[in-house]
């Protein structure tokens, strides 16, 4: 999706809504999103390989991840295809 930014002046991100003071919530519009689902997960997935130049065997492997609940947010998918790229990078002792 594109969106235009170039009006805001600021973007706020929160995990959790109580915890933010009352005077910040009242100067801000807060739009609530829902949890990515694991379809959208392993698109990203897809996406992502193919972006960072990775091995596109990983494809099935992360799909099949997402569907078993194994990879449930956009974080833990981001930390192992950092982990995949940093390996990739890594020259080969043998």
């Amino acid at each position: 999706m594109t969106v235009d930014l170039s009006y805001l002046n600021f973007i706020f991100l929160a995990n959790d809504l109580s915890r933010i003071a009352a005077p910040l919530k009242d100067r801000v519009k807060v739009v609530h999103l829902d949890p990515p689902t694991a379809k959208q997960i392993a698109d990203i997935a897809t996406r992502e390989v193919e972006r960072r130049g990775l091995d596109p065997r990983l494809v099935p492997i992360l799909r099949r991840a997402t569907v078993t609940g194994k990879i449930r947010s956009l974080r833990k998918l981001h930390k192992l295809l950092d982990a995949a790229q940093a390996t990739k990078s890594r020259p080969l002792l043998n």
